[in-house]
């Protein structure tokens, strides 16, 4: 039995993204400052790169909590759009070479 491909997903929103961010500073300035960059965090994430690269994302807890909710209903909704496979089917499949 050859299973069929499953039509599309309908899309669903992404994530909304992090707001603005309007601050960078490089890990070496967060170690020198860590309580400036956490209060500034709480206003708006700040980028911390290391080699002049970004590497993480300080933001606030409330912030990360909004993500993170956003995060697993999407795939909590992509999870309730895809079609399972009846019994017989599964049975069909793990039984056909």
């Amino acid at each position: 039995m050859t299973l069929q491909k499953q039509s599309k997903l309908p899309t669903i929103p992404k994530i909304r993204n992090l707001g603005k961010i309007n601050m960078n500073i490089s890990a070496t300035e967060l170690n020198k400052r860590p309580g400036a960059y956490l209060s500034e965090a709480i206003r708006e994430p700040v980028v911390i790169e290391k080699s002049g690269k970004p590497t993480a994302v300080l933001l606030s807890y409330d912030r990360f909590m909004e993500l993170e909710d956003a995060y697993w209903g999407e795939k909590a909704l992509r999870s309730d759009q895809e079609r399972s496979l009846s019994s017989k089917q599964s049975h069909d499949f793990l039984k056909d070479d």
